[in-house]
């Protein structure tokens, strides 16, 4: 799966200008000229960002210059992707909450029980004032699970009693995010949560320290305790350029006798081993298809396409006023797409064509996404334009990686990202983000 992104080295696509141009007409062919000294780099290592992007008249995809409610409207071609109906579990490949979507392909976010990997968590939900649950997939069940109500402790205050247990808990009136911040509503009792004057509220650095108590009821007479930790990461070792706040994420069992083993990052423990949020939204661990709901906080690791695609500035979500915008959200449902190339996820095809560690570029209409120095980056190289529900078009000379087979009967049928002889290729009514490869050296 890619997490890196490239950018055009300084230079790579310079063209003659109009005043050399002149200049050479006026002298006449026979003229003897002085090659033209062009100044030197001051910086040649640099790529180069920012709006000679947007004007290079050279660059094919135009991102317009539209802000927010100026923008053309989506047309009805521009529909999201359904999420797949699979109550049992029993249609998931791999019985994880993966392709992709949540991690890196290859890895797991599961809670270990024992040696094996086995509670996957998706997404925090509010059923009620004090009513916080955790939601997932048992992989050793093949079935979504929806924990007890969960419960908390507060920073410094995990105390044990003689079963092992912490010796107080708080409730949990709401969980919820601002944007890319998490936030805990808690109550001293689950009484309490009724009142809103009783209700307290962590977040930010707050958070360091406070401990989720989860029950796992994996069958009717067994009950398996994980303590889980999300802690806020300093500014500085956030992703640039949006530095979008990310939490290290661990847990661990927690033993009757207090004998609790040491903590684990179900994200890997590598740079990449952290976790961010995506509020108000349920994204399907099938297909990667994205629904709202304002009673859910969708958490994901920072390597998979939930969060790589918030870093990369897909926020479903104006990150100006927080308002829903209807583009946005059907750019970051193609981002979950085209960073896993999945290229006919809408056609049912689950399969992930890229490998972890690939480079690309991507683009897209609004100028939404950029580079880690805020620039908007080209596809010259073009692979594919995309939508929520995969390539819209690919050009398979520029696939990422050619060595894996397409699809036998989709793969055939798609058509190329072109255009006619002398135009431009242009974005589509259904597609509005593109991926390309890198420049070649």
């Amino acid at each position: 799966m890619t997490d890196d992104i490239t950018a055009p080295v300084r230079g790579a696509y310079r063209t003659t200008g109009p005043i050399l141009l002149a200049t050479l007409a006026l002298l006449g062919a026979s003229a003897c000229l002085k090659p033209l000294q062009l100044p030197p780099d001051p910086n040649p290592q640099r790529p180069d960002v920012g709006d000679k992007y947007v004007t290079d008249s050279e660059t094919k995809l135009p991102v317009t210059k539209c802000r927010g409610e100026d923008c053309p409207p989506l047309t009805p071609d521009a529909s999201p992707l359904a999420p797949m109906e699979c109550p049992t579990g029993q249609c998931i490949p791999d019985n994880s909450n993966g392709q992709g979507i949540y991690i890196v392909e290859g890895s797991d976010f599961c809670f270990k029980q024992g040696t094996e990997s086995r509670f996957c968590p998706e997404a925090f939900v509010n059923r009620g004032p004090g009513d916080v649950v955790l939601r997932g997939r048992d992989r050793l069940m093949n079935t979504f699970f929806y924990t007890p109500t969960i419960r908390g402790v507060l920073p410094g205050q995990l105390q044990r009693t003689p079963q092992g247990g912490p010796a107080s808990f708080v409730a949990i009136h709401s969980i919820q995010g601002k944007g890319d911040q998490l936030v805990v509503n808690y109550c001293h009792s689950r009484v309490q949560c009724s009142k809103p004057e009783d209700i307290q509220t962590l977040q930010g650095a707050a958070l360091a320290g406070f401990t989720f108590d989860v029950l796992f009821r994996n069958v009717p007479d067994e009950e398996t305790y994980f303590e889980l930790q999300l802690i806020p990461v300093e500014a500085d070792q956030l992703l640039p350029p949006f530095r979008l706040q990310k939490y290290e994420v661990r847990h661990r069992l927690r033993d009757p006798n207090g004998n609790h083993p040491a903590w684990t990052n179900p994200c890997g423990g590598t740079a990449r081993g952290r976790v961010g949020i995506l509020p108000g939204r349920v994204v399907d661990d099938m297909n990667a298809a994205v629904t709202a709901d304002a009673n859910v906080t969708t958490l994901g690791c920072e390597s998979g396409a939930i969060v790589t695609c918030l870093d990369w500035g897909y926020s479903p979500w104006n990150s100006q006023t927080g308002a829903a915008d209807p583009r946005r959200e059907f750019v970051y449902g193609s981002c979950l797409q085209a960073k896993r190339a999945a290229y006919f996820v809408g056609q049912g095809d689950l399969k992930s064509y890229t490998l972890t560690g690939t480079r690309i570029l991507k683009r897209d209409e609004y100028g939404f996404g950029r580079d880690a120095e805020d620039g908007i980056e080209r596809t010259d190289f073009l692979e594919a334009l995309w939508s929520p529900k995969g390539a819209v078009c690919l050009n398979p000379e520029h696939r990422r990686h050619p060595e894996i087979p397409l699809h036998p009967e989709h793969g055939p049928r798609i058509e190329r990202c072109e255009a006619p002889p002398g135009q431009q290729v242009l974005w589509r009514d259904n597609a509005k983000l593109s991926t390309g490869l890198p420049p070649r050296r």
